[in-house]
């Protein structure tokens, strides 16, 4: 031992210790320990994610998804991409892969994750059936269907039966539901009647009726009541188009039109569009680039996509729209259609889709026309006519994706010393600001808005975009009109807000009014899956509120139009409480359903099995309060009033009903 130093007490006050070798072979121990198991791990991992592209690329493989159109190809792609390691693995070596594990994890994908018609996925899966049985040959054992209980909601099922030819009068059979699951089979009573849809090896769709005799979570077991007998408007309407990109008649047409006579009109649309939009040779030779890209690359790979192509193309909607603006007779057919839908290039789409479409523009001009200059609550607006009342100053700017208006951005360039802006509807260079500015604003981010998966949205029309006929793919402003009226008969204060008119010197007495507050549909060029609402009520727009939705909509309408109303209710309430929405007392919708998400884990009035369906349906909606409320409203305004069908907890049900007060007598 060395003494370092001692005090006047002849006390140690500090001793150095002796050496020793222990510890530094213990941490070399340690340290190399941590570095062989983070190398193993490493490999582990590595090996795992070999293993698991390879297991991907046999799924694929098995599947041949060149039978299979863009659309499609896209759903498979999404599909293999989220399932597990383990769900892979099985998929990939078990001899019985299909029907054991890939269809039953396929419809549960396509009913939780997508938003597809329930005939849409029996055509898929028969397509895939097929595709499948020819490289096998082997029978899956059953049939898809589709299971109908009410006429706003059915269901994707798959009967264990081998042919069409079995669904008879009289026969007992079974059956499970994968997909789109609508009502709860255990809330119906005993053995009511339900409608069967299913489609021959001929393609024609039959309609049967049944009665449930039995049912729980997954299956259930039917009694077939009377003959199958043929659905001759399901069988025109559910149809899928040819997946050949090349001008292929598939239906009759109303007024039969001469050999080639559409096919001269619309030769080399792409040409006739970027010659009338006068754009410079290189921006042109972008565009045909893009296209011939987009055509190329179908499904999977067009999510690569960049922020550039959506600039470019929207550049191409500018140039046009600024001819279009002024010219009213004359207009190339190819361009009428690119202003309206993103039409680009005739070899997209079929030739039946383009004179439906052709047919269809003045249609929904005359319709939003209509549904402007009624006494409605909303005013529903075709793109190029919005894009007018901004650049007649009749509508304000949109806002940008940063929430900021058009006289904000100008305001903070004052600080660097900019000059103040000239504001004048006649000056042609302020014109062609708010153009640009509305254009970036609106339509660059409002394509991403209206698409659930915003990786696959691409400003080129394509029949991808469609399900079925033009008719009843197209949004139609009658359609939204018809919809909020049902709304609006349900729930008659949507659009009435309680707001503050205190006007006395004392504070602390606080005086309420009822005052209403409008909301503008504005339709955008494009085909998508939802409605959003994409400015709700502020001082500069401080009447109506802003929804987007596509003009080309494959969704339930009733259904889509709730939810975005939904969003705008919570909005605007949200808005008008300012900084104190989440507040309490005194208690508000806003507030009350804060607390409701916030505390529901440890909440004694909710089930196990209800808490469990509120984390699901959060996690779905992404933790964002507002589309969490938005499908509580449309469950609340669509289902809530049918005995046996409510789809909200008890706690919602109270907060709602509170102050939500549903119409009955509608």
């Amino acid at each position: 031992m060395n003494i370092l130093s001692q005090i006047h007490n002849s006390e140690q006050i500090l001793i150095w210790p002796e050496f020793t070798w222990a510890s530094t072979v213990n941490g070399t121990i340690l340290l190399f320990t941590v570095l062989a198991i983070a190398y193993i791990l490493h490999k582990l991992a590595k090996k795992r994610n070999e293993r698991t592209k390879a297991y991907r690329e046999r799924i694929l493989a098995k599947l041949d998804l060149r039978v299979f159109q863009s659309k499609d190809i896209i759903l498979f792609h999404e599909f293999i991409y989220q399932l597990s390691y383990t769900k892979l693995r099985k998929i990939s070596e078990d001899p019985a892969w299909y029907a054991k594990y890939f269809i039953v994890e396929f419809m549960k994908f396509l009913g939780d994750h997508t938003n597809i018609p329930s005939w849409k996925i029996v055509l898929l899966v028969q397509l895939t059936d097929t595709a499948v049985s020819l490289s096998e040959n082997s029978q899956p054992g059953y049939i898809p269907a589709i299971l109908q209980i009410n006429t706003k909601e059915d269901s994707a099922i798959l009967l264990e039966v081998d042919e069409a030819s079995d669904i008879s009068l009289g026969k007992r059979i079974s059956g499970k539901i994968y997909a789109k699951r609508g009502d709860n089979l255990l809330s119906l009573k005993k053995n009511p009647n339900v409608q069967l849809y299913f489609q021959n090896w001929n393609n024609i769709w039959f309609k049967v009726t049944a009665t449930l005799r039995s049912h729980n979570e997954m299956g259930f077991d039917l009694f077939i009541k009377d003959i199958p007998e043929k659905d001759n408007i399901r069988t025109t309407n559910w149809i899928e188009a040819p997946r050949e990109k090349k001008f292929v008649e598939t239906k009759v047409v109303q007024e039969p039109i001469e050999p080639g006579e559409i096919y001269k009109e619309y030769k080399d649309s792409l040409t006739t569009i970027l010659e009338y939009s006068s754009v410079a040779p290189d921006v042109a030779g972008q565009i045909r680039n893009l296209v011939k890209s987009f055509m190329e690359h179908p499904g999977y790979i067009r999510r690569k996509h960049r922020q550039e192509d959506y600039k470019i193309l929207i550049q191409l909607y500018r140039a046009c729209f600024l001819k279009f603006r002024s010219q009213t007779e004359n207009i190339p057919k190819p361009v009428l259609l690119f202003m309206y839908f993103f039409f680009l290039d005739e070899t997209l789409v079929s030739e039946r889709r383009i004179i439906d479409l052709e047919s269809s523009v003045a249609a929904l001009k005359v319709t939003s026309a209509t549904a402007s200059e009624s006494k409605s609550k909303i005013l529903i607006h075709l793109f190029p006519d919005w894009l007018n009342l901004v650049l007649g100053g009749k509508r304000n700017p949109s806002k940008n994706q940063m929430g900021q208006t058009y006289d904000q951005v100008e305001k903070s360039k004052l600080l660097w010393n900019q000059g103040a802006e000239v504001k004048n509807l006649r000056d042609k260079e302020y014109l062609l600001k708010l153009l640009d500015w509305e254009l970036d604003s609106l339509l660059y981010m409002g394509i991403l808005g209206i698409s659930l998966n915003p990786n696959f949205a691409y400003p080129i029309l394509s029949e991808d975009q469609f399900y079925g006929d033009t008719a009843g793919s197209l949004l139609h402003p009658h359609k939204i009109s018809t919809s909020v009226e049902k709304i609006l008969k349900m729930d008659p204060g949507l659009f009435s807000r309680e707001v503050n008119a205190n006007s006395s010197s004392n504070l602390k007495i606080v005086n309420w009014m009822r005052k209403e507050y409008f909301a503008d549909f504005i339709l955008l060029p494009y085909g998508g899956d939802r409605g959003v609402l994409w400015q709700d009520t502020s001082e500069g727009n401080i009447s109506r509120s802003r929804l987007l939705f596509p003009t080309v909509f494959k969704e339930n309408i009733d259904l889509a139009v709730t939810k975005a109303l939904g969003e705008f209710r919570w909005e605007t309430e949200r808005s008008f409480r300012g900084r104190k929405w989440k507040d309490s007392p005194p208690d508000t919708m806003t507030s009350q359903y804060n607390e409701y998400l916030e505390y529901f884990p440890n909440s004694p009035s909710l089930t196990f099995e209800a808490k469990k369906k509120i984390k699901e349906q959060w996690t779905k909606a992404r933790q964002n309060i507002k589309d969490m409320f938005a499908v509580d409203y449309a469950n609340w305004i669509l289902y809530e009033q049918i005995p046996g069908r409510s789809k909200l907890n008890a706690k919602v049900r109270e907060i709602l009903s509170r102050y939500i007060q549903l119409n009955l007598a509608a």
